[in-house]
């Protein structure tokens, strides 16, 4: 006979999973909503690199935003002294995160599965527990990288997109064109998996490597791989970029391979994010059922439960989300694709590796947003964005308030499974 410890697990995986169905509906969408658009890759291929790239992003840069979610943001003797209501308080933001998002994925909107989550958890937290329970300090920092990570998503694709437009569409010197304006794109391609390299050597072989090393080591590399990737590229193709006049529409019909290329990229930062939503208070609930030490890395099973889910939700119902991500906010084409989904997994793949759950939706708006300014203010329907901004203010409040909701729920009718 299964004991409550166990009952109690799989009804948290079954609501787990539910979760992860919700974010590949909706936040998955984000990874590959902006190629999709540019109508670089299919949905086909969007699923594949999901499935990969998600996964290998979840487990081996997704560490720290699991352990931030599952750990860092009661303080440490809230987990001792009230761990059956923190296993409740899971449970139940888990089941409100879900619901807001399928809603939101209804109406088309992308909402943050982050603001969501953190909202049901800390509005819960605060009423069951106090608010002298929740690491106000960690909440700040959180907050701050927030704010700011659509902010630089957009600034960053703003740029990138610029010295594409005016470097590279726009500029008749062909020698220019190249090797001059397009370093910057591809400096940042090269940051992007030259950090992700590093990441994935250091788990595998279980380098203990610094912060700061794990941001210098990267550079160094991107720069060699950089360097010799243009010594090849000069010898192989001067005929085609310098001798030859490329004509600017099929210049920028080019940018579909780099999409493909982006498309990974993102899905990469998207699973080392936001996964971390679903299965990091599944890591929590794991930990404070059976007394477990705090484990630095996730447990394969709980990746497994999340990356299946995240496939499904994208596959039934994502196309609704990517619509609106990759058609209904600006015009998308293979470049401005290029520089927003660039822009987004440089700047989800920096917060990933500090810790901070950010949101995917809100730096890949801001960045989309960011390409829009770049082409005139009058390519951006407003509209849509007005609804989008509106869905983002209601996300915070409706986690904690679906989150209470069901946390009274299960308070009165799995209390006596907490027996043990």
């Amino acid at each position: 006979m299964l004991s409550n410890q166990f009952i109690l697990l799989i009804l948290s995986s079954v609501i787990a999973f539910m979760m992860a169905v919700a974010i590949g509906a909706n936040d998955v969408s984000n990874a590959v909503g902006t190629a999709v658009g540019a109508r670089a890759i299919t949905i086909r291929q969007a699923l594949l690199i999901a499935v990969v790239f998600e996964f290998l992003g979840a487990a081996f840069a997704g560490g720290e935003v699991s352990t931030t979610i599952a750990e860092k943001l009661y303080v440490p003797d809230a987990f001792i002294l009230e761990s059956h209501v923190i296993i409740f308080i899971m449970i139940a933001s888990l089941l409100a995160s879900g619901t807001w998002l399928m809603i939101a994925t209804y109406c088309a909107w992308p909402v943050s599965t982050t603001h969501t989550l953190l909202g049901a958890l800390i509005l819960l937290g605060s009423i069951t527990l106090g608010k002298e329970s929740i690491n106000w300090d960690k909440v700040y920092s959180i907050g701050l990288a927030w704010l700011a990570s659509p902010i630089v998503g957009g600034l960053l694709s703003y740029g990138i997109f610029k010295v594409i437009q005016l470097g590279i569409v726009h500029q008749q010197n062909c020698s220019k064109r190249f090797f001059v304006y397009l370093s910057l794109p591809f400096f940042l391609i090269n940051m992007i998996w030259a950090f992700t390299l590093v990441n994935i050597i250091s788990k595998l072989f279980h380098i203990a490597l610094s912060r700061r090393a794990m941001l210098v080591a990267p550079i160094i590399l991107s720069l060699i791989c950089y360097a010799i990737f243009f010594m090849f590229f000069y010898k192989k193709y001067k005929k085609i970029f310098i001798d030859t006049f490329v004509d600017p529409a099929g210049l920028d019909k080019a940018f579909n391979s780099f999409m493909m290329i982006t498309a990974c990229c993102m899905a990469y930062a998207h699973g080392s994010n936001d996964i971390a939503n679903a299965i990091g208070p599944l890591m929590a609930i794991n930990q404070l059922l059976f007394n477990l030490p705090i484990q630095e890395t996730t447990p394969l099973w709980v990746l497994l439960i999340g990356i299946a889910g995240v496939v499904i939700g994208l596959l039934v119902w994502g196309h609704r989300v990517i619509e609106t991500i990759g058609n209904n906010i600006t015009e998308l084409s293979s470049s401005r694709g290029f520089a927003a989904s660039l822009a987004t997994a440089f700047t989800v793949l920096l917060s990933s590796h500090f810790g901070y759950p950010i949101s995917t939706t809100h730096t890949l708006v801001g960045a989309i947003l960011g390409v829009g300014f770049a082409r005139g203010i009058e390519s951006l329907n407003v509209r849509m964005i007005r609804s989008i901004l509106l869905s983002w203010t209601i996300t915070f409040p409706a986690g904690g308030v679906i989150a209470l909701f069901f946390y009274i729920i299960l308070k009165y009718t799995l209390s006596s499974l907490l027996v043990f």
